[in-house]
């Protein structure tokens, strides 16, 4: 009987340990969920009967997706005549995220009745992706008929990591599109005639110092490799050839230094210290 009594024992400490397992792994997932890290921007407006912008946007990009987008508050705001004034009745407000001139997406508030307004309350809120767009009554004044001026803090809060994609994102296209311009120049580098050297090396070399440094992807990589292999190439061409009409200068075959300098000038019209060794070598002595 004892002996039942402690495997009955064991098996209670162990359902404790396990059950206490479980109660700490919600803990621990509760506890990092809390300390997720968000960013935000904020702005504030005072609205009144006075004309103003009908919109304000904020001062940074916000992550949307995996992009970083401008964001638009617009204000729709009811107002009711009071002789020289008047007094704003409703109000709610509308996020967008804007790509250029073309609305990405949107959401709005609800419109919210003035009648209730009271400082530091919140009067809209919307979600727009994972990004929380909150409006907040600051400050206001009340006329005899009711609310003249409001004062609105708007705030845009987006999770960290959302940021850091968006950041990625944005970089690896700036990447993408700097490849994109200096294959162009490639390219027109690989359409000249083989023989013209100096153009061709002009535009490699351009290519080359405009294009995304290797560590930012493995295209790069490749491209800063195939064109530093074909500079490489192109500036030792014209060695092989001075290394021949120098030889046959020294042995005075004129005929055939002056052929291959003209060759050297046509590759390679750029190198004064060339063109300074032709006139010496051919031009006084033609």
């Amino acid at each position: 009987m004892l002996k039942h009594d402690q495997v009955i024992a064991k098996r209670c400490r162990n359902a404790v340990q396990h059950f206490a397992g479980i109660i700490l792994l919600i803990f621990v997932m509760s506890l990092c969920r809390g300390m997720a890290q968000t960013q935000e921007q904020s702005l504030t407006r005072v609205l009144s009967y006075d004309p103003h912008p009908s919109s304000v946007y904020f001062a940074q990009t916000v992550p949307h997706n995996t992009e970083l987008l401008y964001h638009e508050v617009i204000f729709h705001e009811t107002w009711k005549s009071s002789q020289d004034n008047g007094v704003l009745t409703q109000i709610s407000f509308t996020i967008q995220a804007l790509k250029g001139s073309s609305i990405v997406a949107s959401a709005s508030t609800k419109t919210f009745s003035l009648d209730n307004v009271s400082k530091n309350l919140q009067i809209g809120i919307a979600s727009l992706g994972n990004n929380i767009f909150t409006a907040t009554a600051i400050d206001f004044i009340k006329n005899g008929t009711g609310t003249s001026d409001l004062t609105v803090t708007f705030r845009i809060t987006y999770p960290e990591v959302k940021l850091e994609l968006a950041v990625e994102a944005e970089a690896n296209l700036k990447t993408d599109n700097a490849l994109k311009f200096c294959n162009k120049l490639a390219a027109k580098a690989d359409a000249l005639p083989v023989n013209h050297i100096s153009a061709r090396l002009s535009l490699y070399r351009k290519a080359l110092l405009v294009a995304p440094p290797p560590e930012s992807s493995p295209e790069a990589e490749k491209f800063q490799d195939r064109i530093s292999a074909i500079i490489a190439e192109l500036e030792s061409a014209p060695k092989d050839l001075i290394q021949i009409a120098d030889t046959a200068y020294e042995n005075r075959k004129f005929g055939v230094a002056k052929a291959t300098y003209d060759r050297l000038l046509n590759l390679h019209d750029a190198d004064v210290e060339l063109l300074l060794k032709y006139f010496k070598k051919v031009v006084i002595l033609s």
